[in-house]
């Protein structure tokens, strides 16, 4: 493309780090007045430039439009879920409203489902963390900071999923990477919201998506690890970074308040089976032996 199209741009990064770094060079290349990310296996529809165009001139003020996707189906394609498209869209309107049910872990972080004023974020400097889950906290960024956001709900995004994709796999790397990018969303909320009243509210919210992000990426692992070896190291990470969690938010006694929601149901018996002096064996056939729950797709 950078040979047949002069406004393609091909950069040879030095080092590997991760799609952050690509993207980060990539918005300081770019010349245009709005940004999408594409992952390199995946698609943009035909009509996707042309659509989002339309959106931008019939209202110039929005600085941030999400849109759909659909799945690229191919023969002997990896399916690790049947779902698919956004789930999300009519959370995205009022910028309070938006911020207060991403911080509750309701909404989708990946940034390839939007696009992105360029002046939003190089006003506020946004930039992608390094190593994995980098878009959980650039994502909340954007929509902490836009004044206008909306939603057009129709797929222009074309996704491939295969056994190697970020969301399709579990390791270490995983799973530090996701709480990394959400104690940074906490730090942001303290950092740049000067509202006491909404930082509050927005703390609030956050010590609820705490059983959120605890409770998916116990099933993450269910979902994807078969050994119990590796099962039970990659909770012992997770643990290990609840109780960080514990420590700065005290998310788990909130727990009698909500301990009707699955995800505090999960995170509840998550911990209380790491708690428990059981051998690594027992705890992980306790937890596989709980219901459907841990194994939700």
């Amino acid at each position: 493309f950078s040979l047949r199209f002069t406004n393609f741009h091909l950069i040879n990064l030095t080092k590997r780090g991760g799609p952050g770094t690509a993207r980060n060079k990539g918005m300081i290349v770019a010349t245009g007045d709005w940004i999408l990310f594409l992952d390199s296996d995946d698609l943009l529809t035909i009509h996707c430039l042309s659509t989002l165009a339309r959106v931008i001139n019939e209202s110039p003020s929005l600085q941030v439009i999400g849109f759909n996707w659909e799945r690229i189906s191919e023969p002997g394609e990896f399916q690790s879920s049947p779902r698919v498209g956004r789930r999300d869209g009519e959370m995205l309107g009022d910028r309070d409203y938006t911020v207060q049910q991403y911080l509750s872990h309701r909404m989708d972080g990946s940034v390839i489902f939007n696009a992105v004023q360029r002046t939003l974020v190089d006003t506020h400097a946004i930039r992608f963390r390094g190593g994995i889950h980098e878009d959980v906290d650039f994502a909340f960024k954007l929509y902490f900071h836009a004044i206008e956001l909306t939603f057009w709900n129709q797929a222009l995004y074309k996704k491939r999923t295969h056994a190697r994709s970020i969301i399709n796999s579990v390791s270490d790397a995983h799973v530090n990477g996701y709480f990394n990018a959400w104690r940074s969303i906490k730090n942001y909320v303290l950092e740049n919201e000067v509202d006491a009243g909404k930082q509050y509210r927005q703390l609030q919210a956050y010590t609820y998506g705490s059983f959120g992000v605890v409770a998916t990426r116990v099933r993450e692992i269910f979902r994807h690890c078969k050994s119990d070896l590796e099962i039970f190291s990659l909770l012992n990470l997770v643990y290990a970074n609840a109780k960080k969690l514990e420590d700065s938010t005290t998310f788990l006694k909130t727990f009698p308040e909500i301990r009707t929601t699955t995800y505090a149901r999960i995170t509840k018996l998550f911990m209380n089976q790491m708690e428990s002096g059981k051998s690594a064996s027992e705890i992980t056939q306790d937890l596989k032996a709980s219901g459907d729950e841990i194994e939700a797709k």
